[in-house]
């Protein structure tokens, strides 16, 4: 039989999703990106909350998981943000972990009000970052 190029008989859930980086440390993304791609995952990574916003809005099923930054140069936290993630995400199981190199932000402890599902403390270690890849794509 001819193949068509295309297969219908992919299941969704085995298609692993995109991570998704928000961050406007060049670093950071580079970093991130480079321990996801080295261990398989498909990662995003954007410096500005609106491109990452507009990529969710575009595509929310392409993301399982986003990690966002806390602290932007410009005044804006990605706390005020997570919840306009979860809400363009609402329909698909993803994951909206924020990501920070500040104590102090940890230290409040419950971020979950602002819609995040967990916080991390930079650097991020490759061995985290798998982890919460594989939790949540």
């Amino acid at each position: 039989m001819l193949q068509t190029g295309h297969s219908s008989s992919l299941d969704a859930k085995t298609l692993k999703k995109t991570v998704l980086i928000v961050d406007d440390d060049e670093w950071t993304r580079f970093s991130v990106q480079k321990h996801l791609k080295e261990e398989s995952f498909h990662a995003r990574a954007v410096p500005r909350l609106e491109d990452g916003l507009a990529l969710c809005a575009q595509n929310p099923k392409a993301f399982g998981l986003i990690l966002l930054d806390i602290r932007f140069p410009d005044g804006e936290c990605g706390l005020d943000y997570a919840r306009d993630f979860k809400k363009l995400t609402e329909t698909v199981s993803c994951g909206v972990v924020g990501i920070t190199s500040h104590m102090a932000f940890l230290e409040k402890g419950d971020w979950t009000k602002f819609g995040m599902d967990d916080l991390l403390l930079k650097p991020l270690h490759k061995w985290l970052l798998i982890s919460y890849a594989q939790r949540y794509c």
